[in-house]
């Protein structure tokens, strides 16, 4: 145990109070001092850490070079990762394999685990997040990268212990370290006297409302019931915003249908039901020319980006995914630490599994000082947005912004969402306002990215996406957008490059298995196509959007039987899916089902009756089948709908003349 005399002891005292007040640069020059005056761990320490919190990374793993105290191990540590020295990093945790030696305890399994995290060594990753949940259950980012990697934790297991446990067990493994080398440094009293870190030695220096009850403290027993969000208004947004198209009744297909950028509509000029692959995105051309002899389906093909919204979510019930016995209201009188983690873990992991329903109802049981905080009110956000209901996604993060302007994470999330509902106004002031707060907030530049997007400039967006990716460069979904980019710009290399990028990142990031489906569709790849969309489905099976892909690549590969249970399905999981039900009367009638053809589209003619290509159909069916009168009158509806349109014309003139059926 090193002993300090009076004139160090007034460095470290110095040091202390200047890493407390956020002085680092007379923190840095005080542990200059103290480190010439005596080169030990201790100093070492003091002064690293003065660096760290200066991001002075790389002076700070220099100054802990050949340290042996576990503490100045793992900071060296963290610092040889923040430079992604993943080797050295590692090797500054693990000198020997007994795992008992791993410094910093819970956060050294955690930092462990992040390294093997990014060396793709998943399984290591796996089990040092849960042996540093084991050590410290407080720690919830482990538990977060445990759901990440479709661990699947068990919030109850983690989570079991009562919060008097907990701080018990804490505290015996606390004064068990006090005779650590850096124990001065940390507060703690030293041989030579007795120094506390201002932060940290009395109740005096902690604001009176942490001193006492807080509202933490609240009812536990009643938890919040959620009520529709309000829209919140704004005087930089537009009064009202009308998401109309004069195709439609309804405006539940006015916006581009994908994930990010994709659509099911066809770039090239097919015909309505066209064997090349779905286009991308914002892509509002007409499914077909004229030349092709098929009428644009309008609206119905603007389904690009995983976006069948409507005023109301139309979700199919959701199997439970975590046991029913934390299904029931919490009913403590007093707020409880690891209560709240479990309700927190139970609803993260369901939303991981994309169990988005489910993952809302469990976020719904807190208690609302909870409930009203940025951090749940983005996962809510974002679980509307998983379930393709970007309404109430967009009033749900609006009310997060309300609540805490300055929290920007997870924001990308809702300019995708305006990004949907097309709100290019609401999305330019968004990604304005993220960048006043914060210009390194990668939130920020993706919205900003997004914007462009939607300005139909996708140079521009790729530029803000990419300082995003620098930004964070860990962000796969960034990674993503920015390969939804180069597919809207024809560029499939690079947009296979990005998607690779973000796989390797995060293999579950199915946004990324999507695009590379999108590509391999667009070059006639079909099977890979097929492989790529099927990847995606075991990531997220839930999405009606990635089954209705799906099926138009077994369409294209005339396998029939296939593309019909797709389509099946993706009706099944979102009843709403137009366009899934326009292709599946299409490919009734393309296998001599006219009946149920029939039967689906006059259906579909109720829910969208201004849609010209749903009674252009119709006629056609009605022809085949010998009704001339009718057949006529569908046409003509078509026609009134879409009065430019040469192909309703030419089938009104030569009414008369026989269809080719492979036409349908």
């Amino acid at each position: 145990m090193k002993v300090f005399d009076s004139s160090e002891l007034l460095l470290i005292q110095g040091v202390q109070n200047s890493l407390h007040y956020c002085l680092y640069s007379n923190a840095i020059f005080l542990a200059e001092r103290l480190f010439a005056l005596r080169k030990c761990e201790e100093t070492a320490y003091l002064l690293a850490t003065a660096c760290i919190r200066q991001n002075k990374v790389h002076r700070a793993s220099a100054v802990l070079s050949g340290s042996q105290s576990p503490e100045n191990r793992y900071l060296l540590a963290w610092c040889f990762f923040e430079q992604n020295k993943l080797r050295e990093a590692e090797e500054s945790l693990r000198l020997n394999e007994r795992e008992e030696e791993i410094p910093g305890k819970a956060a050294g399994h955690y930092l462990l685990g992040l390294i093997y995290q990014r060396s793709n060594r998943k399984n290591k990753a796996i089990d040092q997040f849960k042996k540093s949940l084991e050590k410290d259950a407080t720690l919830w980012m482990a538990y977060v990268a445990l759901c990440d990697l479709g661990s699947c934790p068990d919030p109850d297991s983690y989570f079991s212990k009562e919060d008097s446990t907990l701080l018990s067990t804490q505290e015996q493994s606390g004064r068990a370290e006090q005779g650590g080398p850096n124990q001065c440094l940390l507060g703690l009293p030293c041989s030579s006297a007795s120094l506390q870190a201002p932060l940290l030695s009395s109740e005096k220096h902690l604001p009176p409302q942490i001193i006492g009850r807080t509202n933490l403290e609240e009812d536990y027993s009643t938890p919040y019931q959620r009520q529709t969000p309000k829209r919140l208004s704004s005087p930089s947004r537009v009064s009202h915003i009308t998401l109309t198209n004069p195709n439609w009744q309804t405006n539940v297909l006015d916006k581009s249908v994908d994930f990010r950028t994709p659509s099911p509509e066809s770039k090239n000029t097919g015909t309505v039901r066209s064997n090349g692959p779905p286009s991308v995105r914002r892509n509002n051309k007409p499914l077909c020319t004229p030349s092709s002899q098929h009428e644009p389906i309008g609206s119905l093909r603007k389904l690009g980006r995983l976006s069948f919204s409507s005023r109301s979510s139309d979700r199919v019930g959701m199997e439970r995914v975590v046991s029913s016995g934390e299904d029931r209201k919490m009913n403590s009188d007093s707020f409880s630490v690891m209560r709240l983690f479990r309700t927190l873990g139970k609803a993260r992991l369901l939303l991981s599994l994309f169990c988005s329903e489910e993952a809302i109802q469990a976020l719904e049981e807190l208690p609302p000082a909870q409930y009203q905080t940025g951090y749940v009110l983005s996962m809510i956000g974002r679980a509307y947005y998983e379930l393709l209901d970007y309404n109430s996604a967009l009033q749900t993060f609006e009310q997060c912004q309300h609540l805490d302007f300055t929290y920007t994470d997870g924001l990308e999330y809702f300019s995708s969402v305006m990004w949907h509902l097309r709100m290019e106004t609401e999305l330019s002031f968004l990604s304005q306002y993220l960048l006043s707060v914060d210009r390194n907030s990668s939130s920020a530049w993706c919205a900003m990215g997004n914007l462009f997007s939607l300005q139909k400039d996708p140079d521009t967006a790729i530029r803000c996406l990419k300082r995003a990716v620098v930004l964070a460069p860990r962000f796969s979904y960034a990674h993503a957008l920015i390969g939804h980019e180069y597919i809207l710009k024809e560029d499939y290399d690079t947009a296979m490059a990005s998607f690779r990028t973000a796989l390797a990142i995060n293999e579950r990031e199915y946004h990324a298995w999507y695009g590379l489906g999108q590509v391999f569709h667009k070059q006639e790849k079909y099977k890979l196509a097929d492989y790529h969309y099927r990847c995606a489905i075991k990531i997220n099976p839930r999405s009606s959007l990635l089954y209705y892909h799906l099926a138009n690549v077994c369409y294209s590969c005339k396998s029939y039987n296939e593309a019909l249970e797709a389509y099946d399905k993706a009706i099944e999981l979102n009843s709403k899916n137009y366009v899934a039900r326009f292709e599946r009367a299409r490919l009734y009638s393309k296998i001599q089902r006219h009946k149920e053809a029939t039967e689906e589209l006059i259906e579909l003619s109720n829910w969208v009756p201004k849609e010209p290509a749903v009674h252009y159909l119709l006629g056609r069916l009605a022809k085949n089948s010998g009704d001339r009168k009718l057949a006529m009158q569908y046409f003509m509806f078509a026609l009134d709908l879409d009065p430019k349109s040469r192909l309703y014309k030419h089938c009104l003139e030569n009414i008369d003349a026989p269809d080719d059926p492979e036409d349908l």
